[in-house]
């Protein structure tokens, strides 16, 4: 290590010097560069790596995702026979996007049968087919359904969106325990702020435009 201090020493600070006379008045011709080797090279390449190393990218942030559901015939949505793949398909939805909020979950399930409206009868029905597994939280008016194995207490979970439609979620879409997972994040990795400036944040990761009064007041 001193070896390639010094050489790395004698490279910054050596002046190139300017010709010098001779004797005959005529300017000295410079002494030919003397070259690096190849050892000495790589020992100042390795060097300069271990003072300067090459930036760590930063990690990239849970995405939200939807679940891919097959399609089902509308006629055929409140046939009995049809009950047992309207259950599967509830579990499949909880698995991949749980912790899921009712609504969001209801209608995931209608539009994959083709039904562009999720009425009262199409709620009642579904939220009887729900799969008692897994934990429930209450908010409101909003039942979110969790994974079986999550807890929601000691979740620390989040996801964000990105550039896909599918992927962007409204605040009401996110329960709780996601927000405050979400606001902590930011607060760990910028420190402390106002709540509006928390809300924007998580606004901004969510891709929505514009952060509503409504919004600001979830968060806080």
């Amino acid at each position: 290590m001193r070896k390639i201090l010094a050489r790395l020493e004698d490279l910054l600070t050596t002046e190139p010097k300017g010709p010098t006379a001779r004797e005959d008045g005529q300017p000295d011709t410079p002494p030919d560069p003397v070259e690096a080797s190849a050892a000495e090279v790589e020992e100042v390449a390795t060097y300069a790596k271990l003072v300067q190393p090459e930036p760590v990218a930063a990690p990239k942030l849970p995405v939200y995702r939807v679940a891919e559901l097959p399609a089902g015939n509308g006629d055929n949505f409140y046939d009995p026979a049809s009950r047992a793949v309207l259950a599967e398909q509830l579990m499949r939805v909880i698995r991949a996007e749980g912790p899921i909020a009712d609504f969001v979950l209801f209608r995931r399930v209608a539009r994959a049968w083709g039904l562009q409206r999720t009425g009262r009868r199409i709620e009642e029905l579904l939220r009887a087919l729900v799969p008692p597994a897994g934990a429930r939280t209450v908010e409101g008016d909003v039942t979110f359904y969790w994974p079986e194995t999550s807890q929601p207490a000691q979740w620390e979970g989040f996801r964000v969106a990105d550039d896909l439609e599918e992927s962007k979620r409204q605040l009401d879409e996110l329960c709780a325990e996601e927000l405050g997972n979400l606001a902590m994040f930011i607060l760990s990795e910028h420190g402390g702020t106002s709540v509006s400036e928390l809300a924007r944040s998580i606004c901004r990761l969510q891709r929505i435009a514009r952060t509503s009064a409504d919004a600001e007041a979830r968060i806080a």
